[in-house]
């Protein structure tokens, strides 16, 4: 009887130890997959207009497996949805150039952003540095720095609009055709 009951102690133990991995393994694959159908669906959000509910999945993500998302993908695109939304918009360039201080779009939505600030030296400041990187972009990037400066200029704009700061979208648009 106490064979028997030391070999079924010890099966357990046997079943237990190949059980725990699988099930570990099986937590993380999950981690990763939520995160990224969090992503996913974000973006699915953002495509259908719906900017909030497609900011919120992306925070989700970033939030749950950061490790599993191209962050060369998602903060870009975060950041450009939130540029017309300042306070929303200085939190997520903070952290996203925290985690990428040299993406090149990252840089240029940053001083985007500031090129329309009330502080005049801060204003010129981010002017300088875009007709700087402009250049340097246009040489050694792959971002259409044109382009990214266009739809930065152009979100912004729609949000000055949208908050009837008419003279701030009109600067912004007139930027955005630059």
């Amino acid at each position: 009887k106490w064979v028997a009951r030391h070999r079924k102690v010890k099966s357990t133990y046997v079943l237990a130890a190949v059980l725990a991995p699988l099930l570990l393994s099986s937590y993380i694959s999950l981690n990763k997959i939520e995160a990224l159908s969090f992503y996913t669906s974000g973006r699915n959000y953002i495509a259908d207009e719906k900017t909030d509910e497609g900011v919120a999945q992306m925070h989700r993500a970033l939030d749950h497996a950061p490790e599993v998302l191209n962050l060369n993908d998602v903060y870009p695109r975060l950041c450009l949805i939130l540029i017309n939304k300042p306070d929303q918009f200085e939190r997520a360039i903070t952290e996203a150039l925290t985690a990428l201080p040299y993406n090149t779009q990252l840089n240029l939505y940053m001083y985007a952003f500031k090129s329309m600030a009330a502080d005049s030296l801060s204003q010129k400041q981010a002017l300088d540095y875009l007709a700087r990187g402009k250049r340097y972009a246009a040489a050694q990037s792959a971002v259409n720095v044109s382009m990214a400066l266009a739809t930065a200029f152009n979100n912004m704009g729609r949000g000055f609009q949208a908050a009837h700061n008419h003279q701030q979208a009109v600067t912004a648009y007139r930027y955005s055709l630059q």
